[in-house]
C-alpha cells in the first residue's frame, strides 16, 4: 500500500478508536450524529491501494465505537471499495467516498491518476501552473494545470481547486508521438522543437501565441505555420518566441505592448520576424504578463537587446513608462553579459562572463536581491558574491516574482517572494535575499514557473517545490512544498 498525505490523521483516528474502550465510554451518548471518513482527501495512482478508517462521534462530540459501515463510491471505473475500508484505484479520474453509519454519512474525495510505468527524464521546464519534461528519446510529458489542453493531451478526468478544474498530478505523454529536442512552458500553451527545427505548439490560443494561424486552442501538438526552422524556443504568458541557427528572432502572439518587437502592436497568429538590424541573436527570452508582455535578446557581443512593455523598467534603459516600444533597443550601460533571463513577472536578471548575477526592472518583493521592494531601472548586481552557471526568474506580474540561480557545484539558491514556498528553503511566506534550497540536492538545471521550481539533479531525477494546488509538482498530490518533492514515475 502507498503511503498518503494525511497519514498522520489516519494514524490518529485509529489511536483514538483503539484507545476507547468500554470503560472510557461507560456513560456517554451511543447515538452516533457526525461520521468523518479520514482521510478526508487523497490521492492515489492506478493500481495504488488505501485504507480507510471512520471516525463516529455522539451528541457531546465522544467517539462512538462499533456501529457497522456502509461504504460506497460514486464512480466504481475510478476507485472500489471494500466491506472494511479498503480503497483500490483503478481507473483515472475523481470519486466521491461516503461512509454511513446509522444514516448519518461521512465523504472522502479521491483524485485518481494514470500509472504510466517508470520514465527517466533529461530535462525539465516549469509553465505557468503546469510542467514538462523530455526523456532521452525526445518523448514529452506534462503535468498540472490542463484546461486549455497545456498538457498535450485532452484534459484528464483529474480535478483540482474547489471550482473543478482539470489537471494532472503525475506525468501524462504528450499525444501524438513526436520526438522534442527542447520543450518550453507558457502561461497556459506548450511549445516544443523537433530535431529538424519544426517547431510546434499546443494549449491556449487566445492571444495566437500556438502561432497555427487560429485563435483555438489544441489539446494536442500543432504545426506553428512557418518554413523557418529554430534552434530555440521560448513561451510566455501569451506570446512565443523562437531564434533560428542564423541568430534570427520570430515571435507571435500578444502584441499589445510591442513585444513581438515587429515594429507595430498587432497580434500575429503566425510568426513575424524581430526588426533588428544588424543584430544577431544567441538567445531569446519573453517575460510580462498577457497584456504588459515584454522579450529580450541577447546578441553575439554580449549585449541584450529588449522591447515591449516598459513600466517597471524591464527594458534596462533607465527609465520607465507605459508605452509601448515595439523596436528592440540595447539595455543602457554597456553591460555585457554571457546569458539572460525572463519569465512571467517583470524583471530580467543577466550573468556575466564571471558568473555574477545581474537583475533589473519589477523588484517589489526582493526579486532583484538585494532583499528591498524597489524596481531598478538598469542591471543591478545582486548581492551576496555567489557566482553562477544558470540563472532563471519566476513568478507573476506584480509583486510576487522570485528568482533562482545555480552553482558550478549543483548547489540551487533562490530569493523574492516565498509565497508559496517556491524559493525552496523550507518555509512559506515573506521575502528571501539568496539562499540555499534546502535539502542538499546536486542540480544539473533548474527552472522557474508561476509559482512553482523545478530541477533536475546531477543523478538524473525531478523534483519540484512550491505551489502545487493544480498538480504542477508532479508529486500526485496538491500541496504547498516549501521542500523539493520528486516528481512521480522515476525510477
Amino acid at each position: 500500500m502507498r503511503w498518503i498525505r494525511g497519514g498522520f490523521q489516519l494514524t490518529l483516528a485509529v489511536f483514538l478508536l483503539s484507545s476507547c474502550d468500554d470503560d472510557a465510554t461507560t456513560g456517554l451518548s451511543t447515538v452516533v450524529e457526525t461520521v468523518a471518513v479520514i482521510p478526508g482527501v487523497f490521492s492515489l495512482v492506478v493500481g495504488d491501494t488505501v485504507r480507510l478508517v471512520t471516525l463516529a462521534r455522539g451528541e457531546v462530540g465522544n467517539p462512538v465505537v462499533g456501529p457497522d459501515v456502509v461504504w460506497a463510491t460514486s464512480s466504481p471505473s475510478v476507485l472500489t471499495l471494500s466491506a472494511t475500508g479498503l480503497a483500490t484505484a483503478v481507473g483515472p479520474g475523481a470519486a466521491i467516498v461516503t461512509a454511513t453509519i446509522e444514516g448519518k454519512v461521512g465523504t472522502a474525495t479521491a483524485t485518481v491518476s494514470p500509472n504510466f510505468g517508470t520514465v527517466a527524464f533529461t530535462a525539465v521546464i516549469a509553465g505557468g501552473a503546469h510542467s514538462c519534461a523530455l526523456t532521452s528519446i525526445g518523448s514529452a510529458y506534462c503535468w498540472g494545470r490542463s484546461e486549455s489542453g497545456q498538457l498535450g493531451v485532452p484534459p484528464p478526468g483529474t480535478t483540482c481547486l474547489d471550482t473543478p478544474l482539470a489537471c494532472g498530478l503525475v506525468p501524462f505523454p504528450v499525444d501524438g508521438g513526436l520526438k522534442f529536442e527542447r520543450l518550453s512552458a507558457g502561461g497556459a500553451h506548450t511549445c516544443g522543437l523537433t530535431s529538424d527545427g519544426a517547431a510546434w505548439c499546443w494549449g491556449s490560443n487566445s492571444s495566437g501565441q500556438l502561432g497555427d494561424g487560429s485563435l483555438t486552442a489544441r489539446s494536442a501538438p500543432v504545426a506553428v505555420a512557418t518554413d523557418e526552422r529554430f534552434t530555440r524556443i521560448v513561451s510566455g504568458q501569451a506570446h512565443t518566441c523562437a531564434m533560428t541557427s542564423s541568430g534570427t528572432a520570430w515571435c507571435w502572439g500578444h502584441n499589445q505592448s510591442g513585444q513581438l518587437g515587429d515594429g507595430t502592436t498587432q497580434r500575429r497568429t503566425t510568426p513575424v520576424r524581430v526588426v533588428a538590424p544588424g543584430v544577431t541573436f544567441q538567445q531569446i527570452v519573453v517575460g510580462g504578463s498577457s497584456f504588459r508582455g515584454f522579450s529580450c535578446g541577447l546578441a553575439n557581443t554580449g549585449i541584450t537587446y529588449c522591447w515591449g512593455v516598459n513600466d517597471r523598467g524591464q527594458l534596462g534603459r533607465g527609465s520607465q513608462d507605459f508605452d509601448p516600444h515595439p523596436q528592440p533597443a540595447p539595455i543602457s550601460g554597456g553591460y555585457a553579459f554571457r546569458s539572460v533571463t525572463a519569465g512571467f513577472g517583470d524583471h530580467v536578471c543577466g550573468l556575466n562572463a564571471a558568473g555574477a548575477p545581474y537583475c533589473w526592472g519589477g523588484g517589489g518583493s526582493g526579486e532583484l536581491g538585494d532583499g528591498g521592494g524597489n524596481d531598478s531601472l538598469l542591471p543591478l548586481a545582486v548581492p551576496g558574491g555567489v557566482t553562477f552557471v544558470q540563472i532563471v526568474t519566476g513568478g507573476p506580474s506584480g509583486d510576487q516574482a522570485f528568482t533562482c540561480g545555480l552553482t558550478s557545484s549543483g548547489a540551487a539558491y533562490c530569493w523574492g517572494s516565498n509565497s508559496a514556498g517556491s524559493i525552496g528553503d523550507g518555509t512559506v511566506g515573506g521575502v528571501r535575499k539568496p539562499v540555499a534550497v534546502t535539502g542538499g540536492l546536486q542540480f544539473e538545471s533548474i527552472s522557474a514557473g508561476f509559482r512553482h521550481t523545478c530541477g533536475r539533479t546531477m543523478t538524473g531525477t525531478l523534483y519540484c517545490w512550491g505551489s502545487g494546488s493544480v498538480g504542477q509538482l508532479g508529486c500526485n498530490y496538491r500541496v504547498v512544498s516549501a521542500v523539493p518533492l520528486k516528481v512521480a514515475g522515476q525510477p
